[in-house]
């Protein structure tokens, strides 16, 4: 690596120029959260029973009946579902799912070169597993009449529905009952030659049936594969018709620890997501608020449809590619002053149709490719003079320790991101992410190799992020997600 971009003190240097011609440093305080404790998180029995009761108890023939503009549904991170490991054993698994999800995005852009940055010329190969399973938000669905309910992974990067169906020829074990499709009266199949099975990615004809097959294959060996079929599906008591998905007969996980999830929502842009498919009855648009996962008192929600949004909602424009949520970064601003050194080049795609900058809801830090890393995180530093540093760890290269001191709250530098016609501030717990029970806490950006970056959820943490993609445009709102 050039010694130029290498050296903190370099951009430190021009940071502090910067810096000297404004009057001071914007800040704000910043409250510590530390690791949440494996009790503190939402068992995943009580917010099952809880969904499927609420579910139920809706009045079926009026909500059908009634015009309803939108659908709100309960979030809950996958760490909450998951048992038996300690807080730093959920961080580590957290970070490498991060590692499994930039892998599966970098490939699917076509991106070649799949290895985070931590100092120097120290790099961490991604080889773990690419399942969209790893990081992100689950909800809570009912599939068939009468509805069977199970868990499922939201995925904004990916299109294709799926659950584990029965009978299985080989399925991973699962906390909800597997679902059986000729226990539903409303399942249905396509016929090889339809328009909706030449729309999959990857897909068969079942010689048996001569009906549509599907295949979801992921770079570790990890898939599902079974039959292309539809079903009503139900939420909140709402329900949607013909809803087109795979009935997975042989499903492999790789992953890890996937046993509180039954399948995969898909929230892409692609034509066979669950957002084109419900598009004539809520409109091409949803939005969701990410809580703070470090403060148990807060819950996740997605919309889809219309809701309102202050009058401090900023947009920016979507570029569709690869099914991706792609977005027009141009820059940041640390304590109130512009981040020099950081060329609009970095954030473009390329005549390849490499690069760029996606948004995505399952990767939990974001990458950035690592000229930009290192020229924010020179100047976070930079800012932060007066913080008590920590060891740095294999994922991260800057941290703090803030266990021992007679204060319970500190000074951190404003972090904004500059996008085409839109600045979106971060607070503090965008910034800093706990990664141990001693008090240390690490800058919550990583560096890749890739000329991709990635925006993740934790910057999103506390915003309303609007999806409208009638309009091309993707919205953040400070102000109402609660």
């Amino acid at each position: 690596m050039d010694e130029k971009y290498s050296s903190p003190f370099f951009f430190s240097f021009i940071f502090l120029i910067s810096f000297s011609f404004s009057f001071s440093l914007e800040l704000e305080t910043y409250v510590p959260n530390s690791l949440p404790k494996p009790n503190s998180l939402c068992p995943n029995k009580s917010w099952a029973v809880k969904a499927q009761a609420q579910a139920e108890a809706q009045n079926m023939s009026k909500l059908q009946n009634s015009t309803i503009i939108n659908l709100a549904l309960r979030l809950e991170h996958v760490d909450a579902l998951v048992s038996g490991l300690s807080s730093e054993e959920l961080l580590s698994l957290q970070l490498k799912r991060d590692a499994a999800r930039a892998s599966y995005i970098f490939a699917r852009a076509g991106e070649l070169d799949l290895s985070f940055h931590r100092r120097g010329n120290l790099s961490l190969d991604l080889t773990g597993s690419v399942m969209p399973f790893y990081g992100g938000y689950a909800t809570r669905i009912g599939i068939g009449t009468s509805p069977r309910y199970m868990n499922v992974i939201l995925d904004t990067g990916g299109q294709v529905n799926w659950v584990q169906c029965l009978p299985c020829q080989k399925c991973y074990s699962q906390v909800d009952q597997i679902f059986d499709p000729t226990q539903s009266t409303s399942f249905g199949t396509f016929t090889c030659r339809s328009k909706v099975c030449r729309r999959l990615p990857e897909s068969k004809c079942i010689r048996r049936t001569k009906t549509c097959g599907y295949q979801v294959t992921y770079e570790d060996g990890s898939f599902s594969n079974g039959e292309y079929g539809r079903e009503t599906m139900t939420f909140e008591g709402v329900k949607f018709e013909n809803v087109a998905f795979g009935c997975g007969h042989e499903n492999v996980d790789h992953s890890g620890p996937n046993h509180y999830l039954a399948g995969v929502l898909g929230l892409s842009w692609g034509k066979l997501s669950f957002i084109s498919q419900i598009r004539d009855r809520f409109g091409y648009k949803f939005s969701y608020c990410l809580a703070d996962r470090f403060n148990s008192s807060q819950s996740s929600s997605i919309v889809f449809g219309s809701t309102w949004v202050s009058p401090k909602t900023v947009y920016t424009p979507l570029i569709n590619k690869d099914g991706l949520y792609h977005v027009k970064l141009e820059g940041f601003s640390v304590g109130g002053v512009r981040v020099p050194g950081i060329k609009s080049k970095y954030f473009k795609i390329d005549f390849w149709g490499r690069g760029g900058v996606i948004i995505d809801s399952s990767m939990t830090t974001t990458l950035l490719t690592q000229p930009v890393y290192i020229a924010l995180r020179d100047a976070f530093r930079a800012a932060t003079w007066s913080l008590k540093y920590a060891r740095g760890t294999s994922y991260f290269d800057t941290c703090y320790q803030f266990s021992g001191d007679s204060v319970s709250q500190f000074r951190v530098p404003t972090v904004v991101m500059h996008f085409k016609d839109a600045d979106v501030s971060l607070r503090a717990n965008n910034l800093l992410i706990p990664i141990s029970d001693s008090g240390r806490y690490c800058f919550a950006f990583r560096s890749t190799n890739s000329k991709m970056s990635i925006i993740g959820n934790m910057q999103q943490q506390g915003i309303r992020v609007v999806y409208d993609l009638e309009q091309e445009l993707i919205g953040f709102d400070p102000m109402t997600c609660a």
